[in-house]
């Protein structure tokens, strides 16, 4: 009877991977058009956040949330704030910080979305060395310590990854996250 709840639970589980897979997969290149760009954006950056594995040490506790740090872009946490909500990443709450500057950032953070521009160069140097999942739109972002980079191309959405980053960071990115990537650095 065990082993059957355990085959049951495991297949669930591949069901649901399957079904977000599915859902990254569709989201991959979407036209811009259909829904905001923020809203496409938020898509996105919560599925990173599922498809990303964080050391136990990225964590407060074993029930503290996942913080979600946006610098600079207030307009693409609100669309993610309303996304989010509810939502949970293997087991953990989701919950958003929005910080105005890149000295605001604090060590609460397991994720940090950088607005483009300049300061996103800082906010690399600012989280290096810690477990934090960092997220940019930004051409040289991957060369700057980032670790995911959100390309906006002919009114699509895309993205690229540097796995080099990550295993600095001891994140663990899943395969099917560097599949549908444009391009995938540091293998």
């Amino acid at each position: 009877m065990r082993s059957h709840m355990t085959i049951r639970t495991v297949g669930r589980r591949a069901l649901i991977a399957s079904v977000v897979c599915i859902g990254l997969w569709m989201l991959a290149a979407v036209p811009i058009r259909a829904q905001s760009e923020e809203t496409l954006k938020s898509q996105f950056i919560l599925n990173f956040a599922r498809f990303t594995t964080w050391p136990s040490a990225a964590f407060a506790s074993p029930s503290a949330p996942l913080v979600v740090g946006f610098v600079a872009a207030p307009e693409l946490a609100e669309a993610f704030d309303k996304l989010a909500t509810g939502k949970n990443i293997n087991g953990r709450e989701l919950k958003v910080k929005k910080f105005d500057s890149v000295s605001a950032i604090d060590d609460s953070c397991q994720m940090v979305v950088a607005a483009p521009g300049p300061q996103s160069r800082a906010v690399a140097a600012k989280v290096k060395g810690k477990h934090v999942l960092l997220v940019g739109q930004d051409g040289g972002f991957l060369d700057a310590g980032g670790i995911i980079n959100l390309i906006v191309d002919g009114g699509k959405i895309s993205f690229e990854v540097n796995l080099a980053t990550a295993r600095a960071a001891s994140l663990e990115l899943d395969q099917k996250l560097r599949a549908l990537a444009k391009s995938v650095r540091g293998a």
